[in-house]
């Protein structure tokens, strides 16, 4: 081949880059929620909505947002709801599927809703004293530290705001984990504080996640990425977030393989018309930690501390500590591949000979994501979230 030849192909290579890239701009995102944070697609639909800046006791800065009903509407204000996102994940995604979403619902009941950010990602990537970009130590966490600071630290600022004295939680996937975790640490604290739990795809015990995860754990060194020195995994970009939306905004039965293989079996009964909203919003950055923790939950097929290093032996969380106080549901995929439902079998039983567990229903249609973008057909856990906290509510309004 000839240097012209060469040259010849490598500037058509170029002009197909600058055309497709072009392409990809002149077919962005065009729904407005694609831009916005979980306040403003709040506001946008005439709900009142704030921001509020929560420091833990280990000195990180959170930011979590605030839904109370719509404006105009002078219904007393009643209990408050905290709402915890899945990795990797954020508030932003509780509102992504737009109206119908929980948060909105209960919000319309007179529910105080307050939608928490775990550490490290983009609106909670802040501390008192660690620098994230400088200072590995600011990565130092996995759910662990999000359920015994975070969670506990958005509980004990939103009490003392609204002077209640039980919030309710709903955890979705690994802030299950965040709470369960946090729990079996200073159960007598939850139950002073909760009134009642909702879990949404719960994590604990994943030895029977799909066959990737597996792949992952057993071809890479649970240590190796911090022996090569990452901290952070997969932190907001907006032009990556935008391509992805566009990507599967252009090729939805390829994106839908790719859930297919990783979360949801059967795809097909998300909310495909909020692909491009939930792509801009996700992902907004974890610890590498929280991932190979999780990672060790499917390894060691229990609901497992973090192993600091390999010569630390496994030490399983007590969830025996657990008690009939704290009333929980558990809501469930049948095409979840990240929480399958013989996992989520284990978990079940366990909390059941604790007498905590009061609700527990499997969801046709639905994966992992499910939760998050449900189509029209899977739908059925919002009501059942909803019913769930109003039987389990403690009769108190305020005004404000």
């Amino acid at each position: 081949v000839s240097t012209q030849s060469t040259w010849d192909i490598f500037i058509m290579v170029i002009y197909g880059m600058i055309i497709f890239s072009l392409v990809l701009i002149l077919s962005s995102a065009k729904h407005p929620d694609c831009y916005r944070n979980t306040q403003e697609m709040a506001i946008a639909r005439g709900y009142r909505a704030e921001n509020h800046t929560i420091t833990t006791s280990d000195g990180y800065i959170l930011l979590t947002y605030r839904i109370f009903g719509k404006k105009g509407d002078m219904t007393a204000i009643g209990q408050p709801v905290l709402m915890a996102h899945g990795v990797l994940g954020s508030s932003d995604n509780m509102l992504d599927n737009g109206d119908g979403v929980a948060a909105y619902k209960l919000a319309e009941l007179g529910y105080d809703v307050w939608l928490m950010n775990n550490r490290g990602n983009r609106y909670s990537r802040k501390h008192k004293s660690l620098n994230p970009d400088l200072d590995p130590t600011y990565w130092e966490y996995s759910f662990h530290e999000m359920g015994v600071y975070d969670i506990r630290g958005n509980i004990d600022y939103i009490l003392n705001i609204t002077k209640h004295k039980k919030v309710h939680f709903v955890g979705y996937s690994q802030s299950s984990a965040a709470l369960l975790a946090a729990m079996t640490e200073d159960f007598t604290y939850y139950k002073d504080h909760i009134q009642s739990v909702v879990f949404w795809a719960p994590v604990s015990n994943m030895g029977h996640s799909n066959k990737l995860l597996k792949l992952v754990y057993s071809s890479f060194s649970i240590y190796a990425l911090e022996f090569f020195g990452f901290r952070e995994i997969l932190p907001y970009s907006q032009q990556v977030s935008s391509f992805a939306s566009v990507f599967c905004t252009l090729n939805p039965a390829l994106c839908s393989l790719l859930l297919a293989l990783l979360t949801d079996a059967n795809p097909y009964y998300d909310n495909q018309e909020r692909w491009e909203v939930i792509m801009n919003h996700y992902p907004v950055g974890t610890s590498v930690l929280s991932g190979l923790h999780m990672l060790e939950l499917n390894a060691y097929q229990s609901f497992v501390k973090h192993r600091k290093t390999v010569f630390h032996s496994v030490e399983e969380y007590n969830l025996k500590a657990i008690d009939k106080t704290i009333p929980i549901a558990m809501m469930i995929g049948k095409n979840d591949q990240m929480v399958v439902p013989e996992d989520a079998h284990w978990l079940a039983r366990i909390l059941t000979d604790c007498g905590a567990l009061k609700f527990y229903r499997e969801y046709d249609y639905m994966g992992h994501i499910t939760f998050v973008i449900p189509g029209k057909y899977a739908r059925g856990f919002i009501d059942d979230t909803v019913n769930f906290i109003q039987t389990h509510q403690f009769l108190s309004l305020i005004h404000i």
